[in-house]
């Protein structure tokens, strides 16, 4: 008995997902809206270069750092 009445329920439960979903012919095709990107400046950028120059030296200071007291441990 209470198979039947799950199996209704699942039965019911897909009757109606199928009647809710449209054909595919009548949906119209889902195309997504262009991005349109506008740039003000041409050329390059030196402050983008001069952060991105810092953030590399940044790095270079903190591996050499790391280096330097994994070298000092080793030494005993």
């Amino acid at each position: 008995m209470r198979r039947r009445v799950l199996y209704l329920i699942a039965v019911a439960a897909l009757a109606v997902a199928v009647s809710r979903a449209a054909p595919a012919e009548s949906r119209p095709p889902r195309r997504p809206a262009p991005v349109v990107v506008q740039t003000s400046r041409r050329g390059f950028d030196w402050a983008d270069a001069a952060i991105g120059a810092a953030a590399a030296a940044g790095l270079a200071v903190a591996a050499a750092g790391v280096l330097f007291l994994k070298g000092d441990r080793n030494a005993e």
